[in-house]
């Protein structure tokens, strides 16, 4: 069988050529495409889910949301093991799958299971974003000279945010820093006494004046008028003017009985940053998570792009995005270390089989061999969709010279 294909070889050799072409055009093509990451990704096929109950006690959230939970995601298909944590308003349970079902449908598995759970009003559920614990690709700062950082966070989580998300292959956005404005209503004891007013309407009438509503349509000749009325609140001063009860005739409103302030959600923590301009001690930052198997160095082209054209006419005057974290650093010096690796393996190679061949020609012909199989591996990890990693890349530069 040798010898007739070296007969091949030796006698017809524009197929040779032909199918050497073919080869190095298909690894070509297989390595453009082919997704290339940092480091490899281990994790298990994994679907959390997230319930939020407000105001309620661990033991609370445990007897009516976990327990709930745990037993509506108990006996899926193909999952290994669930594992569940309760805290102060917080149920997180991570579920976790063997290999054969991909992450969409274990995610559509969990969200059938939840949907037959029983759970008590006020509940929040949710199922993140399908992320895994390296999907951290590109961390930023929002700089505007003259705005304050619960303006800059409004203007991340109005503007930047949906930009960034439109980018394909993002999973998430994180943001962190900056106050949150809040409006709020601080009801006066005394004046709800002497008003004879109880919280209960105070409340309900907030909830009922904060709604718009519409009212079909009237016809003039041959125009139609769509009727609505506008209830929205857009200030403290409109929430003041919300009436509650009356009293004799005269309305009751809201800033009668309480004090109606512009105020900031309480924070769980502070993000600073120290740069090349001095420390900042309140910053809004954002985090900008990878969803999983997507091709990391498409997605940070894209995110590069977003953060360009938002710099240059999206953004208010004066406020830039400034990324000081991206992925594209570790994933350009991963792959220079991986090649260089690789040419000194080829010349390590080259060396050995001249010493013991004494022959360049010789040598030399079979270290041709070695950017072959280079594109070979190239198209067999696309063909099993593995992509190109220190791991994967890494082995092959070791089995050349070990072969």
């Amino acid at each position: 069988m040798m010898n007739r294909f070296v007969h091949f070889a030796l006698h017809q050799p524009l197929f040779i050529w032909l199918g050497l072409a073919l080869f190095i055009g298909a690894g070509s093509i297989a390595f453009q495409n082919l997704p290339v990451e940092a480091f490899p990704d281990v994790s298990d096929t994994q679907v959390n889910v997230i319930a939020l109950y407000p105001g309620r006690a661990a033991e609370e959230v445990e007897k009516q949301v976990t327990i709930p939970v745990e037993i509506a995601l108990t006996g899926i298909p193909n999952t290994v093991r669930l594992f569940t944590h309760t805290q102060y308003g917080l149920m997180y349970a991570m579920v976790t799958f063997d290999d054969k079902p991909g992450d969409q449908l274990a995610r559509q598995q969990i969200l059938e299971r939840l949907r037959s759970v029983d759970l008590p009003a006020g509940v929040e559920t949710d199922v993140p974003p399908p992320s895994t614990a390296i999907g951290e690709i590109m961390r930023f700062r929002l700089r505007g000279d003259g705005y304050t950082p619960r303006a800059l966070r409004e203007v991340q989580d109005w503007v930047v945010e949906k930009a960034l998300r439109q980018a394909g292959g993002v999973a998430d956005l994180v943001t962190m820093g900056g106050a949150i404005k809040q409006y709020e209503v601080n009801p006066d004891l005394a004046r709800l006494r002497d008003h004879k007013v109880t919280l209960g309407q105070l409340y309900a009438a907030l909830q009922r004046a904060n709604a718009n509503a519409g009212g079909g349509s009237v016809a003039q000749g041959r125009q139609q008028f769509l009727i609505r009325s506008l209830g929205l609140l857009h200030s403290s001063a409109d929430i003041g003017q919300v009436v509650v009860a009356e009293n004799k005739g005269t309305p009751v409103l809201v800033r009668d009985i309480a004090e109606v302030v512009e105020s900031r959600v309480p924070e769980q923590g502070i993000v600073g940053i120290s740069d090349a301009s001095g420390d900042q001690d309140d910053v809004v930052s954002g985090i900008v998570l990878l969803r999983k198997d997507e091709n990391p160095s498409m997605v940070l082209d894209a995110l590069k792009s977003k953060v360009d054209t938002l710099n240059k006419s999206g953004l208010p005057p004066g406020v830039q995005i400034v990324p000081f974290y991206d992925r594209s650093w570790l994933i350009s010096k991963t792959l220079k270390t991986v090649f260089v690796n690789l040419l000194e393996g080829a010349l390590l190679v080259t060396l050995v089989l001249y010493m013991f061949l004494a022959d360049l020609r010789a040598a030399a012909i079979v270290a041709t061999i070695i950017p072959l199989a280079l594109l070979g591996t190239f198209m067999g990890l696309s063909a099993v969709g593995i992509p190109a990693n220190l791991l994967s890349l890494g082995a092959m530069d070791f089995g050349i010279i070990v072969d």
